[in-house]
């Protein structure tokens, strides 16, 4: 979600320090318990340091820390230079197939959002960021107490909107587009973005040989879908 839209969700802008803090906070919280878990398990299966890197580091960095593809889409919405942490953070390689794990991404970004004075900034990243969560158990838990806070300041809560921006555009690159009445819609997700307002974000596809837009609504309550449901009642009517 832009800035801009996202300003406009909130209850109260002058909140903003206030939540900056305790969404801080609270990834502190996160590194602490990772800290421990991670001394709990060495302890318990009588390990040292060394050898748990080499057994457990790759997949316990991706349980953690590790946040996927939307990562450089995030880098990129936040104007943050995603080259820079590529080139400084090691490639992990899965089998026959490369995985691009850049290791410690959830480190990098808070190393940003600990730094940042400019507090209606801050919560905006962190509801963006918790789009790009993954849905490990220790992650998972990261974004329930984020979504917690972020409930209690932005205006819908996120349960409600589902995030769905988020969910949209992983749906779309995952299948490549969408299915239809009408049959498969390519779209992609990269090149064809058309545009966003208020409510809604604008894609254009391919349908068989024909070039279409699709327009989705993204962030919703009842009475906003109410009027997307007209306007679309509305266009077929003209």
């Amino acid at each position: 979600m832009e800035k801009e839209q996202f300003l406009k969700g909130l209850k109260n802008q002058g909140l903003c320090d206030i939540y900056a803090v305790r969404f801080k906070n609270t990834y502190i919280k996160y590194i602490e318990r990772e800290e421990k878990t991670r001394q709990d398990f060495i302890y318990d299966r009588g390990i040292s340091e060394d050898e748990f890197l080499e057994m457990y580091g790759e997949k316990w960095e991706v349980d953690w820390f590790y946040l996927g593809d939307d990562i450089v889409e995030f880098y990129n919405e936040m104007g943050w230079d995603f080259n820079k942490l590529s080139a400084s953070k090691k490639l992990l390689y899965s089998g026959e197939y490369e995985v691009s794990y850049k290791n410690y991404v959830i480190q990098d970004i808070w190393t940003h959002l600990l730094k940042e004075q400019d507090y209606e900034c801050l919560c905006w990243c962190v509801f963006n960021f918790i789009t790009i969560l993954q849905e490990t158990e220790e992650q998972k838990k990261l974004k329930s107490e984020l979504q917690k806070l972020m409930n209690e300041l932005y205006q819908y809560t996120v349960d409600e909107t589902e995030m769905n921006e988020g969910v949209l555009s992983k749906y779309i690159k995952d299948n490549k587009g969408v299915e239809c009445t009408f049959g498969h819609i390519e779209i992609d997700i990269k090149n064809n973005r058309l545009g966003q307002g208020g409510n809604g974000v604008v894609f254009s596809g391919r349908l068989v040989e024909s070039e279409v837009a699709v327009k989705f609504l993204v962030n919703y309550t009842k009475k906003k879908l109410d009027r997307f449901k007209a306007e679309y009642i509305n266009v077929n009517m003209v």
